[in-house]
């Protein structure tokens, strides 16, 4: 009896640490935890804020900074700017990245296969 009243306080006393952990606020960022011993990196985060073109001369407003084809934003290159997204090449890793203007394509979707659309 006495090893069972224990064990029933050792579970109520852990308890609200358990729905502490359980509960967490689903409107929060994720969270993002670095490996231990890479190198602190700049915010990689890039927001692309606007797009211009002027003739045939396009720039791209990404993290306050005006930047064109060839330029870079941190590790990435700028390599096409189009109406509505911006693609970028990693230059540590080569792999390419789009950023989108207002999070969705200017093109239509393209329509499953077997759909009559």
């Amino acid at each position: 009896m006495l090893r069972a009243s224990g064990i029933l306080i050792v579970l109520l006393i852990s308890l609200p640490t358990l729905a502490q952990q359980a509960m967490r606020d689903p409107t929060a960022p994720p969270r993002v935890i670095e490996r231990a011993g890479s190198p602190a990196t700049v915010n990689e985060t890039l927001k692309l804020q606007s797009i211009q073109w002027v003739g045939e001369q396009r720039k791209a407003l990404i993290n306050g900074d005006w930047k064109v084809v060839g330029e870079t934003v941190g590790p990435y290159r700028v390599t096409a700017i189009q109406l509505s997204d911006v693609s970028l090449r990693d230059t540590r890793s080569s792999k390419d990245l789009t950023i989108r203007l207002f999070g969705f394509s200017a093109l239509p979707p393209k329509p499953a296969a077997g759909s009559n659309l």
